[in-house]
């Protein structure tokens, strides 16, 4: 029997093919909780000044919806007050699809727009170790086919408290077939049933070992450890929790502007994370490159998303350089192996994948596109330190004339034309430019490149969907993940059928995924692991292309920067505080 328990107090040339997207309007529609979730009760905000102290506040109420800044549902568009000095503004390349609700969104947007107004039941120190979050202990029966969760006490911003019947019912939303959360098919192949015990204590049911399960309640391997409140939840359903979502994390939600914004205000935590610095805080999208950097120097947002080429005028302007360290690790992903409808298609063939891979000069790369900020990895979503890593894995050498060959041996001497997908992601801004660059270096072995430039949350919405759609068999984006203490969640969220990338969906990949949900101890994990990597990696179907840090332009004025080592976004807003 293993258990960890911790203290429960705060601490401290190229054919552009244009896709449609949503229109975008320049009256910015609020998303607002309609009148209906109220109930037609008038709530005093004397009420909801101290979540803490009001025990008796009730979701039935719709507090969660009025505690929208006191806005009530005639919610409208007026225009935004001129900043404050309590006001924190921060521009970023995507919002993803705009879906707040865990189980509904990928991480990489549930981390910058989710990770504000909500908690997790462990949380990572600095440098990413583990330690708690909601749960103060979490212990593995004997059989290895259940772990037990202890609770700490916390409340929601409603003001009502945290209890193991929210989080049974916060898992059990991403057991639900419809969930499309980033790691929703692996739990859904691992939990068999979720039991309440007390009000602070739960009992998580497996059908075959899990080692690493505590690392997977964490903000770094997916939202299926943050906990929403069920009563609320099930009140206004599910797209009333998407437009009015409730948490227990350090900010509370205001309000969502379509396509433009997500707008919170200080909760003042009573749980594990520090209160906000500032009192009100704007994630907005400002999709834009250079738009970003010219708010930053304008004044108008106080921390901005940066490309690696922005940094010297960042500076120069008297504005400080942050970084979020060995952020993300991207790579080139291909689309459709394993389905029939690939099978003559050029990249349905590993040599041609491969080909397409050594054409790529990284180490030039990382030099052009990322101005020197960032490695080149070995493997994709495993490094040094990470479970099954392999210390003599090396990273595969630039080669054209090599990839030439094999391009003509596969049957395709004067070359083909691949669609890729491009599009800015939270964390790596830059990566349309490396698809412009990809795009020259197969450019020079005959191979033309259709780019088609979209956004985040229409490419994921594509990739999950089942089966893929005909545009994207065949096709190819440049995708990212996280790199992690324990990565298993992010190996089977990336390739075997169950997964939400749906990268590798072979006999030979689920037969290794398998055989790793059977593993006993993070030793026979961590050796599953490396047959998985060493497989997925012989496929060419995700070749790494650097490891990188996120890099964010941020006023003078902003103190506080304290990064989690690979961390997203919204895990450090609280601590930024104006300069004293």
């Amino acid at each position: 029997m293993r258990s960890w328990r911790a203290w429960t107090g705060r601490h401290v040339s190229c054919k552009l093919t244009l896709t449609s997207t949503p229109e975008r309007s320049s009256a910015r529609p609020y998303i607002c909780a309609p009148e209906a979730f109220l109930g037609g009760e008038e709530i005093s905000m004397s009420r909801l000044s101290n979540r803490r102290s009001n025990s008796a506040l009730r979701r039935s109420t719709g507090v969660g919806v009025a505690l929208l800044l006191g806005l009530s549902a005639g919610c409208t568009a007026a225009g935004d007050p001129e900043p404050a000095e309590a006001d924190l503004t921060v521009a970023v390349s995507s919002l993803g699809k705009e879906n707040i609700d865990p189980s509904a969104d990928t991480l990489a947007t549930i981390g910058v727009i989710g990770a504000p107004i909500y908690d997790w039941l462990a949380w990572p120190a600095k440098d990413s170790t583990l330690g708690p979050g909601l749960a103060t202990s979490w212990t593995e029966s004997a059989d290895h086919l259940s772990w037990t969760i202890e609770l700490g006490a916390a409340t929601f911003s409603d003001g009502t408290a945290v209890t193991a019947e929210d989080v049974k019912f916060s898992i059990e939303l991403h057991l639900d077939p419809d969930a499309t959360s980033s790691l929703s098919g692996l739990w859904r192949s691992k939990v068999t049933s979720v039991t309440v015990n007390s009000e602070t204590s739960l009992t998580v049911q497996l059908n075959s070992p899990w080692p690493t399960f505590p690392d997977a309640l964490s903000p770094y391997e997916g939202a299926q450890g943050a906990v929403v409140p069920k009563a609320y939840y099930e009140e206004v359903g599910a797209e009333g929790f998407r437009a009015a979502p409730v948490g227990s994390g350090p900010w509370r939600f205001v309000r969502h502007d379509l396509g433009s914004a997500f707008v919170y205000q200080r909760a003042d935590p009573d749980s594990y994370r520090q209160p906000p610095g500032y009192e009100n805080l704007t994630v907005k999208l400002v999709a834009e490159n250079s738009t970003r950097l010219a708010e930053l120097r304008s004044g108008a947002v106080q921390l901005a998303e940066i490309t690696p080429d922005q940094v010297a005028q960042v500076r120069e302007a008297g504005l400080q350089v942050l970084e979020i360290p060995d952020f993300t690790d991207t790579a080139l992903t291909f689309f459709g192996e394993g389905d029939p409808r690939a099978e003559d298609l050029p990249t349905g063939d590993v040599d041609v994948r491969r080909a397409l891979a050594l054409a790529i000069n990284r180490p030039e790369l990382v030099e052009r596109v990322l101005a020197g900020y960032g490695t080149i990895p070995a493997r994709f979503i495993v490094g040094e330190g990470t479970l099954g890593y392999d210390s003599s894995w090396q990273p595969e050498s630039y080669d054209p004339n090599q990839a030439s060959q094999l391009l003509a041996d596969a049957g395709y001497p004067d070359g083909f034309t691949v669609d890729v997908y491009s599009a800015p992601i939270a964390g790596a801004p830059w990566v349309p430019r490396a698809v412009e660059a990809i795009a020259g270096y197969w450019q020079a072995i005959g191979v033309q490149t259709n780019i088609i430039p979209t956004d985040y949350g229409t490419v994921s919405s594509l990739y999950r969907q089942r089966p893929l759609p005909d545009e994207l068999i065949g096709a190819a984006m440049v995708n990212l993940s996280q790199v992690t203490n324990s990565n298993i969640t992010l190996q089977n969220a990336y390739y075997p059928s169950s997964s939400v990338v749906y990268l590798l969906p072979t006999e030979q990949m689920d037969t290794l995924s398998a055989a790793a949900s059977q593993a006993q101890s993070r030793e026979e994990l961590g050796a599953a692991i490396t047959e998985m990597v060493d497989y997925a990696d012989s496929q060419y179907v995700a070749f790494p292309l650097a490891r990188t840090p996120s890099l964010f332009g941020a006023a003078a004025s902003v103190a506080g920067w304290s990064p989690y080592q690979s961390g997203y976004l919204g895990m450090q807003l609280e601590e930024l505080r104006p300069k004293s």
